[in-house]
């Protein structure tokens, strides 16, 4: 369990601490790693040249609700309020959201999606998942669902530290 906190004595935290940047080094030396093999699958890129990725980022974000405000793009973005602001900017011209006033608070701006650029996110997530399928017909059966795996257990993980209490680091867990 996240957060639990175990006894040591001196001598076994310096071999937990050693150990612990043996792994931090790992991940150090796989992430670019990770990064440059998927950049170097081949498939076609996403049809929608004209958009930026934290722009199709932003539009993902908006398919989930019926209308966004700046600040919660920014915080579910995890961007600042300009990046969040000029990339809805450019969706705005591209028509691929819209901007509207809440009934509840006229001074409360909404984002949404509009037709457009749901019909963007369909093609882009159809694409998407060609390419996956790509990658994985590389792959025996049995390496697709270690390959599946290894992601839901990455997920799983992150999930677990997001509920970590944020006003103090996660804590090692009993192994």
């Amino acid at each position: 369990m996240l957060g639990s906190t175990v006894s040591i004595d001196g001598d076994e935290a310096m071999m937990e601490e050693s150990q612990l940047y043996e792994r931090v080094d790992r991940l150090d030396r796989l992430f670019p790693e990770i990064a440059r093999r998927f950049r170097t699958i081949p498939s076609q890129p996403h049809r929608t040249p004209d958009l930026s990725i934290p722009q199709l980022r932003t539009l993902l974000l908006l398919e989930s609700e019926q209308g966004h405000t700046m600040g919660e793009l920014a915080r579910l973005g995890s961007v600042t309020m300009p990046t969040a602001t000029a990339s809805v900017d450019a969706l705005v011209a591209g028509r691929y959201a819209s901007r509207r006033r809440s009934r509840q608070d006229r001074r409360v701006v909404l984002v949404s999606l509009t037709a457009k650029g749901r019909r963007t996110l369909e093609g882009f997530r159809k694409e998407r998942r060609e390419r996956t399928a790509t990658i994985l017909r590389h792959l025996s059966a049995e390496d697709q669902e270690r390959f599946v795996q290894a992601f839901e257990d990455i997920v799983e993980i992150l999930r677990k530290l997001d509920e970590a209490e944020p006003s103090e680091p996660p804590r090692r867990r009993d192994a």
